[in-house]
């Protein structure tokens, strides 16, 4: 079969270069494939071989039912649990220590400061210790638990939500991606407490309560809370700070009735009178005794 391009277009063998750091992937459960830098084809980890050394720019693919630890510098780790693939990246190229494309579920540690993993999506984990438990929960939900002790950071769009122990946060997958917007130079910011807004042009913001009003009076762009905006002259837009908004106050546990004991019925045996045996011995007594009496009469 002639290839109808030649040569053929270079995929991704140019999308990830080599670089200088080492990881050791550890095949636990098959299937599990890696994919060194500047290749096109894929190997398998065998159970006589379940360890390789792997550079920087390298795909390691984890099967349905599989499970792979990819034990980075530092002493970071990320262990794939069933379907999932990602990539080695190179911190020296201020790269994230792991791209993650695909993912149904995945733990992930953090030994020292300063080092991130990039979701699905574009967003980045960064956090100084773990584990952190991330789950494809649905199709578009992307799902990340902080079972540390300590926080993590979550970039996603023009937000940095922090993790604390115990949160869990579910994250949407938009089709245009969710990795961390750069800052543009022609952006004013407005910071409140509550709010963080960027714009340029004419437009007029004014904070009330727990939102802020936008007023065009020109052309204008608005950024914040993952939204970007472009009013006519003379539109007016609200915007609420869902993100903040205190949670709801559950309501008062209702007292549950008294629990009564259920009443058992005390049980009289019955009374069986008790029965003599009929041998017929007294009738026998009872007619000689009569017998007698009736002789001594005619003796008379």
């Amino acid at each position: 079969m002639v290839a109808a391009v030649d040569p053929l277009p270079p995929g991704t063998t140019s999308e990830y270069p080599a670089g200088p750091e080492e990881v050791l992937v550890v095949r636990i459960a098959d299937p599990v494939h890696v994919r060194r830098p500047g290749q096109s084809a894929n190997f398998p980890l065998y159970f006589y071989a379940k360890q390789a050394r792997l550079n920087a720019g390298s795909w390691v693919f984890c099967g349905a039912g599989g499970r792979a630890e990819i034990i980075l510098g530092g002493g970071a780790s990320v262990l794939l649990i069933g379907h999932g693939t990602g990539v080695i990246g190179s911190p020296s190229r201020d790269e994230p220590v792991l791209f993650l494309h695909e993912v149904e579920t995945a733990v992930v540690h953090f030994p020292e400061t300063g080092q991130q993993v990039r979701l699905p999506g574009g967003a980045i984990l960064d956090a100084e210790k773990g584990p952190f438990v991330i789950e494809h929960e649905s199709e578009d939900i992307l799902r990340v638990r902080n079972r540390s002790k300590r926080m993590g950071r979550l970039a996603y769009l023009d937000e940095q939500f922090q993790l604390s122990p115990g949160d869990v946060i579910d994250l949407p997958i938009l089709e245009g991606g969710v990795a961390p917007r750069e800052e543009d130079p022609g952006f004013q910011t407005q910071t409140d407490v509550d709010r963080q807004l960027s714009f340029r042009g004419d437009v007029v913001l004014t904070p009330r309560g727990k939102g802020v009003r936008i007023r065009a009076t020109g052309k204008n762009e608005v950024v914040g809370h993952g939204l970007r905006l472009r009013l006519e002259k003379g539109q007016e837009a609200w915007i609420d700070d869902f993100v903040t908004a205190a949670p709801a106050v559950a309501p008062d546990p209702v007292a549950a009735p008294p629990v009564v004991p259920d009443v058992v019925p005390e049980v009289v045996p019955d009374v069986v009178p008790d029965v003599v045996p009929d041998t017929g011995q007294a009738e026998a007594e009872d007619s000689d005794d009569s017998s007698e009496d009736s002789g001594t009469e005619d003796d008379k």
